[in-house]
């Protein structure tokens, strides 16, 4: 029977070659892009939750905006806190956060960006993975903040 990281890469394999006979370009990146990350979280390592670990973790700004606050917290608390950033992170700039006794790897997160215009980015409900990166992009513009 294959580890881990064969079945990972047979499942990219199998998913691309459906997706490419069935979806148009726009589907198929798509589809590979959740593969990826499925794959990723297959071969990720299991989190460290000793003492000594770094708990951290990457958000990575591809929305096209720089941001000027960037809050993160479990997603069932009410509260966003105080921004995580004191700098604008221009567009295609990541920074590191580093959730020390608050990080859970079996806890969900929500992460909200705001823009220099006063527009929000967020993704609710995600789990985030020790040393993983977070994409935020332009389709996570919040609509109705």
């Amino acid at each position: 029977m294959p580890g881990k990281k064969g079945l990972a890469i047979l499942l990219l394999f199998c998913a691309a070659f459906t997706a490419g006979s069935q979806e148009g370009a726009d589907g198929f990146w798509g589809r590979i892009d959740g593969l990826i990350n499925t794959a990723e979280e297959l071969l990720a390592p299991p989190a460290d939750n000793s003492d000594s670990a770094p708990r951290s973790f990457t958000i990575l700004n591809e929305t096209g905006f720089p941001m000027k606050e960037i809050y993160v917290r479990k997603a069932n608390d009410a509260s966003w806190g105080e921004s995580i950033i004191t700098q604008p992170l221009y567009n295609g700039q990541s920074v590191a956060v580093r959730l020390g006794a608050l990080f859970d790897a079996s806890s969900r997160y929500s992460i909200r960006m705001i823009d220099i215009d006063g527009d929000a980015y967020v993704k609710n409900g995600i789990r985030i993975r020790e040393r993983s990166t977070v994409r935020m992009a332009i389709g996570d513009f919040e609509w109705n903040k």
